[in-house]
């Protein structure tokens, strides 16, 4: 029972970090994209 216990510990771990990742990931895209607009629109001017 305790090392099953200590799996899903493991398991749930890596599933928050992979879902953390994932959201930075989504944020690094996000600021990338508002760069590249942001350039676009100051060689417009």
């Amino acid at each position: 029972m305790q090392s099953h216990f200590g799996k899903y510990k493991i398991l749930k771990n890596l599933l928050w970090k992979g879902s953390l990742n994932k959201l930075l990931h989504k944020k690094k895209i996000n600021s990338f994209c508002h760069l590249t607009i942001y350039n676009k629109i100051t060689k417009k001017i």
